[in-house]
């Protein structure tokens, strides 16, 4: 008992030193990278609230997640657009303190949500659906999330509902709002919730923006 309990600490601790040198890894790269992308008027013209937009981050633990994925396309985040106004435009998302200051439920820029990625990863896409206020629906969940400020699942267990990481959380705004199982394939099986290929089911989503490149995992730009 006690060596298992050793076992869980160490593994902890080793986790704990993998998210706080990806973020500081992270901080120094988007630092020393100016923001050399953003989105277009005419990509900004093309936006509704409730799109849902993913990106492939900098550091160790963002290029992990898009390795271990191997999703049609190298993405490690995704998040929720919403508009606040003509000209601005925010993502609700959920991330993990050992990253920001912040734990879970959150809301940041748009511009610095696509600052934060690698250039040519951003994709939005779009949930097919008749009704019209959808994209309404899913952007007052994603909030409701954030007033309540839901932690971020660090154990990543879709089980927990107390907790959320990044594709949880949208598949709770859309089984709860549209009563759409995003994560159910046609044939009745369960994508694997820890990557982002539903995403990718053109039978649901539609792009709308896809600025990925294939190449972007090989050569690490």
């Amino acid at each position: 008992m006690i060596r298992k309990v050793a076992f869980i600490l160490i593994i902890g601790i080793l986790f704990s030193v993998m998210f706080f040198l990806h973020n500081r890894q992270q901080q120094e790269i988007v630092t020393e990278k100016p923001a050399t992308f953003q989105l277009s008027d005419a990509d900004y013209a093309q936006l509704q609230n409730g799109d849902v937009i993913l990106r492939y981050g900098y550091g160790m633990i963002s290029e992990a997640i898009a390795k271990h994925t191997k999703g049609k396309f190298p993405v490690s985040h995704c998040g929720i657009l919403q508009q606040e106004s003509d000209t601005t435009w925010t993502v609700i998302h959920t991330v993990s303190n050992s990253l920001v200051e912040v734990d879970g439920m959150q809301k940041d820029a748009l511009e610095k949500f696509v600052r934060e990625g690698h250039v040519g990863s951003i994709i939005v896409l779009r949930y097919i659906s008749e009704d019209t206020l959808a994209g309404g629906k899913i952007v007052a969940k994603a909030n409701r999330f954030l007033q309540q400020k839901i932690p971020f699942d660090n154990s990543f267990d879709f089980d927990d509902d107390s907790k959320f990481f990044c594709t949880e959380m949208l598949w709770h705004v859309f089984n709860d709002t549209l009563q759409k199982d995003i994560l159910e394939m046609e044939d009745g099986q369960k994508y694997n919730c820890l990557t982002f290929d539903a995403f990718f089911n053109e039978n649901n989503f539609k792009y709308i923006i896809n600025y990925n490149d294939s190449t972007i995992i090989e050569n690490g730009d």
